[in-house]
């Protein structure tokens, strides 16, 4: 019984055991750029807590940091806004000296950084997102950044998003599992 209910702790535990959350940035480091993860307006095409508290971290980021280039990333997703064209525009009033440019493609984090690093090639970025958001982002991170490191948006997200970024985690696993696979069995023929 206990050895059960330790096995299904266990279990439930595993993506915050395999995508550990991230450090905190460092201000010794010279940032490239900082990159603002993307995220959906409502429906009726207004901003969203989530983007209001990404921008005001940017805003605060750039200034902590004394990073002048900004980098949006996210497409059209959700609905017809796209999510760089609409953020730089909020951020373009907070911070009107800095440089923004926008990526405006990418579906999903993986893409968020695999389209940003080809357009934006640099080893050290920090990379702004929600806090329920950190350790998946962080993760993606890892595979295109030489030194990425990630900063909050601030305070924490509501319960609802924790547990959606859980599930998202878990499908994060399973399909690095999957590749890990695929990979093992092309090596394995060779």
């Amino acid at each position: 019984m206990i050895l059960g209910m330790f096995l299904l702790l266990s279990v439930l535990a595993l993506p915050y055991l395999l995508l550990p959350k991230p450090k905190q940035p460092n201000k010794n480091i010279p940032y490239a750029y900082l990159l603002v993860l993307g995220c959906p307006t409502h429906a009726d095409h207004t901003t969203t807590v989530a983007q209001r508290k990404r921008i005001n971290a940017a805003a605060y980021y750039s200034v902590q940091f004394h990073i002048h280039t900004i980098i949006i990333s996210g497409g059209t997703v959700k609905n017809s806004d796209c999510e760089a064209d609409f953020m730089a525009a909020l951020l373009a009033k907070d911070c009107p000296d800095a440089l923004i440019k926008k990526e405006p493609h990418a579906r999903n984090t993986f893409q968020n950084m695999q389209f940003t690093k080809q357009q934006y090639p640099a080893k050290q970025v920090l990379i702004v997102t929600s806090d329920a958001h950190l350790r998946r982002a962080a993760f993606f991170a890892r595979k295109f950044y030489q030194e990425a490191q990630l900063g909050s948006a601030g305070q924490r997200d509501p319960l609802s998003a924790y547990g959606k970024e859980y599930f998202h985690m878990w499908n994060t696993l399973y399909w690095e599992l999957k590749l890990w696979l695929r990979k093992r069995m092309n090596t394995n023929k060779s």
